[in-house]
């Protein structure tokens, strides 16, 4: 029997959506969260932000006017995917997840 590959995930990934900002070294811009796990992130944006992402980057989520939630101060990019409406899908993954020693 085949394995499904969501079978194998680590962490089970929960449907997301809603505006981020990413910061990779001194290029920085905005994202639509698609999906959230313990263990990363999935993005949306368009395919110039994407290339422009570095290996390590930082997310943010504004929850309200001067109100941020930083989602990670030191992540890595994982896979970059281009879309068919011309967006990009870029995996992020957490340097630390709750199961980290």
């Amino acid at each position: 029997m085949m394995t499904r590959y969501w079978d194998r995930r680590r962490f089970i990934r929960v449907p997301a959506s809603g505006p981020a900002r990413w910061c990779a070294g001194s290029q920085q811009g905005h994202c639509e969260i698609a999906d959230v796990s313990p263990g990363g992130v999935s993005l949306r944006m368009p395919a110039r932000r994407a290339s422009q992402l570095d290996a390590r980057i930082s997310l943010e989520v504004p929850l309200a006017p001067n109100l941020t939630w930083h989602l990670a101060k030191d992540a890595y990019v994982v896979r970059r995917n281009p879309g068919e409406d011309g967006t990009w899908t870029v995996g992020v993954a957490f340097t630390h997840t709750p199961c980290d020693n």
